[in-house]
């Protein structure tokens, strides 16, 4: 797992009021890993018997994404770990808005309800206080990007 540099991941409400933040953890959620952009398209293509290849029958347009995250959650003890999980798994159980922040540059997408998971507990996790969760969310193709304001 490669740790992203000054990353930030923020799971906000559909009126855009932050939920939950990972970065650098000091709330108790460090951001592991977010998954690199990537567009795919549909195409409608048509062939011929008489012509060799394929054409484009009209334009293509973006296909829905899902984005992968994984956010290492820390805790005083095992149940705040387990508290703090659970804020998580509530945070993305329905629609919200989906925000990566890297110095500055940010990407929101609009995201419908996260498949979750996080690998079995080991002894090594519970003495740390520590669980890594990934989210699996399914997005919009196209982000509202913002860019920091130059002074």
């Amino acid at each position: 797992m490669r740790r992203v540099i000054e990353g930030i991941a923020r799971i906000r409400d559909t009126a855009g009021l932050v939920v939950l933040e990972a970065g650098d953890g000091r709330n108790g959620y460090r951001l592991a890993d977010f998954s690199d952009d990537e567009v795919r398209w549909d195409r409608k293509t048509v062939t011929s018997p008489w012509v060799d290849g394929d054409g484009e029958a009209g334009p293509a347009r973006k296909q829905a994404l899902s984005k992968t995250v994984a956010i290492r959650v820390k805790g005083a003890t095992w149940a705040e770990v387990e508290q703090r999980k659970e804020a998580l798994f509530d945070a993305v159980a329905g629609p919200f808005l989906l925000e990566r922040v890297i110095e500055g540059v940010s990407y929101v997408w609009r995201a419908s309800a996260a498949d979750v998971s996080s690998p079995a507990v080991s002894a090594v996790d519970v003495l740390n206080r520590r669980r890594v969760v990934y989210l699996t969310v399914p997005v919009q193709p196209t982000p509202a990007i913002t860019f920091p304001q130059e002074p």
